[in-house]
C-alpha cells in the first residue's frame, strides 16, 4: 500500500463514512434550543452530555450508547462487555468519573439475552462500577444492546470534545500493551488485565483535567483516531494537519498498510486530545506514569480540512465545511 492507496482507505473506511448519518439525524433537533435547557451546561457533540444546578460545583455527566445487531448475534458476551465499557469510556474522555451504568437488551434467545448480561456484568466488575438500571425483552429475530453511563466532574475541570483551538498539538494517549481482537478491527487492551491495571490508565484522563491541560478530548473508537479527528474538529470548527511518518511513530509501524489498520480501529483505551504545546511535557509525564504512550501526531489548524501530509505530499481526507458529521446546533 502506498500513501495514495492509504489515503483511499481512510477516506473510505465504512467506520467513517456512517458518521456523516448523524447529520441529517441531528438537523430534526434543530429547534431543540427552543426547549428548557436550564439545567444543560453540555449536550449534543460531547462524548459526555453534562447538567449543572444551582449552587453545585459538580456536574452530572451522561454518556449513552448502542451495540450493533450484528455483533450482539455473533459474540453477545462481548457485546454485554462492549456496552459497558464505551460508556464508561466516554464519561473519562471529558475528565469525568463515572458513577453508574444502566443496560437495555433484547436478543432471539434467553441464552443470549444472559450471555450478555454476563458480559455486562463481567465488564462492571472489571470497572469496579453498579449495573442500576436496565430492559429485557425477548425477542425472536431482534438482537440489540443499548447501554449509559453517568458520572460527575468538577464543572472547572469539564474537558469538551469541541475546544480545541489552532496552534493546539493534536496528540494520541493510548495502551500499546495489547491484541488484535478476533471480534473484529478492535485493539484490546483491557480484557486481559486486572481491574487495578485498567483504572490505572483510565485515571490519566482525572488527573489531566483536574491539572485543566487539555482543551479537547475524545476518546478513539469505532471510527478510530481519523474518525474520532474528523467529529472533533468539525465540532470545534477548526481544521487539523495529521503527520503520516508521527502516526508511524505513534503505533509503532513500518508500513502503510499496518497504519491504515491501526488508524481505523477501535483502540480500547485511547483518546485523542488537543493540547496546548506548552502543556505537553507534564501531559506526556503524567500519561508515561499510567504506563500508557503519549504522542504527537500533528496540530490543530484553523479552517475545516483534515489534512493528511507525507514527504512532499498532502491529502485532504475530509472537509466538514462540505461534508459535516454535526449541523450547527448552537
Amino acid at each position: 500500500m502506498d500513501f495514495e492507496e492509504f489515503t483511499n482507505t481512510l477516506i473510505n473506511h465504512v467506520g467513517i463514512q456512517k458518521k456523516f448519518i448523524i447529520h441529517d439525524v441531528l438537523k430534526i433537533l434543530e429547534d431543540n434550543n427552543n426547549f428548557d435547557k436550564t439545567n444543560v451546561y453540555k449536550d449534543i457533540g460531547e462524548d459526555a452530555a453534562a447538567l449543572h444546578f444551582p449552587g453545585e460545583s459538580k456536574l452530572v455527566l451522561i454518556a449513552t450508547d448502542m451495540i450493533s445487531a450484528d455483533f450482539v448475534a455473533k459474540a453477545p458476551f462481548s457485546a454485554g462487555y462492549s456496552a459497558i465499557v464505551v460508556c464508561i469510556d466516554d464519561i473519562f474522555a471529558c475528565g469525568g468519573m463515572p458513577l453508574t451504568t444502566a443496560i437495555d437488551m433484547q436478543a432471539s434467545t434467553t441464552e443470549r439475552l444472559q450471555d450478555v448480561i454476563k458480559g455486562a456484568k463481567r465488564a462492571a466488575e472489571q470497572f469496579g462500577i453498579s449495573i442500576t438500571r436496565g430492559h429485557t425483552a425477548l425477542k425472536p429475530g431482534c438482537d440489540a444492546v443499548a447501554s449509559t453511563a453517568i458520572g460527575w466532574i468538577d464543572q472547572e475541570q469539564y474537558i469538551s470534545a469541541g475546544g480545541a483551538l489552532p496552534g493546539d498539538a493534536l496528540v494520541i494517549i493510548w495502551d500499546a500493551d495489547g491484541k488484535r481482537s478476533r471480534n473484529g478491527p478492535y485493539w484490546d487492551t483491557i480484557t486481559f488485565k486486572d481491574s487495578a491495571e485498567v483504572l490505572q490508565r483510565r485515571a490519566v484522563m482525572n488527573e489531566l483535567a483536574r491539572d485543566n491541560l487539555l482543551h479537547a478530548s475524545k476518546d478513539i473508537s469505532d471510527a478510530g483516531i481519523i474518525g474520532t479527528a474528523l467529529m472533533m474538529l468539525n465540532y470545534s470548527r477548526a481544521g487539523c494537519e495529521i503527520d503520516a511518518d508521527k502516526l508511524k511513530i505513534a503505533f509503532n509501524v513500518q508500513d502503510f498498510d499496518e497504519l491504515a489498520w491501526f488508524s481505523t480501529a477501535y483502540l480500547t483505551t485511547g483518546f485523542l486530545v488537543a493540547i496546548p504545546e506548552i502543556n505537553l511535557d507534564r501531559a506526556k509525564n503524567i500519561a508515561l506514569n499510567a504506563g500508557l504512550e503519549m504522542k504527537m501526531i500533528g496540530s490543530i489548524v484553523p479552517g475545516s480540512e483534515i489534512l493528511i501530509v507525507y514527504e512532499n505530499g498532502s491529502q485532504i481526507l475530509f472537509d466538514w465545511q462540505k461534508t459535516p458529521v454535526f449541523p450547527a446546533l448552537d
